[in-house]
């Protein structure tokens, strides 16, 4: 068990998370994410603060996705 979101991403795209061995959600990190199951890493934040400011940048947790994407909202 890992509380490293970015070590999750890295390994797996799909995660289960159980509490009291009654499956709470099943599927996709990012989604989990959004959906206030896990704690919002550092980028995820990032994103928020600058989407708050206009900028329209997609959720990632990627960070060379998310710098393209920053590229592309000042081009």
């Amino acid at each position: 068990l890992s509380h490293n979101i970015s070590f999750l991403n890295k390994m797996t795209k799909t995660i289960i998370i159980m509490k009291n061995g009654i499956i709470k959600y099943q599927g996709d990190l990012l989604n989990g994410i959004l959906q206030g199951l896990l704690p919002k890493p550092e980028i995820i934040k990032f994103i928020d603060l600058a989407n708050k400011k206009s900028a329209n940048l997609a959720y990632t947790l990627d960070e060379k996705e998310l710098l393209k994407d920053i590229y592309r909202s000042v081009f």
